[in-house]
């Protein structure tokens, strides 16, 4: 009776961490990214790639500037092709080319 008992206890215990499992929506929440020492930017991204497979529109926070802090801001995007211009990984931009590609 004690042999038996033990051999269960062990294919008890063998089998908790079968248990333990964390699914795909854990995985992806904000909380835990940040948790596993990932950058704000993966965490950005994970959260647009969710919204878009979703298909819930995203709404990218602007920053409040001036009239002139916006012509600084253009000028540097035209000069300097790695100026991040926060539209990388949105897919909602216009298909149309405009001035604004220049």
């Amino acid at each position: 009776m004690k042999k038996s008992l033990f051999l269960f206890g062990v294919i008890v215990m063998a089998a908790a961490p079968v248990l333990a499992g964390v699914d795909v929506k854990t995985t992806t929440e904000p909380y835990y990214i940040r948790n596993q020492h990932y950058s704000e930017e993966a965490n950005r991204l994970i959260q647009l790639n969710k919204a878009y497979a979703n298909g819930v529109p995203v709404h990218q926070k602007k920053q409040k500037t001036t009239k002139a802090g916006e012509v600084v801001d253009t000028v540097f995007k035209y000069v300097d092709p790695g100026w991040d211009d926060n539209k990388f990984f949105v897919r909602d931009m216009p298909q149309q080319p405009g001035f604004s590609d220049l």
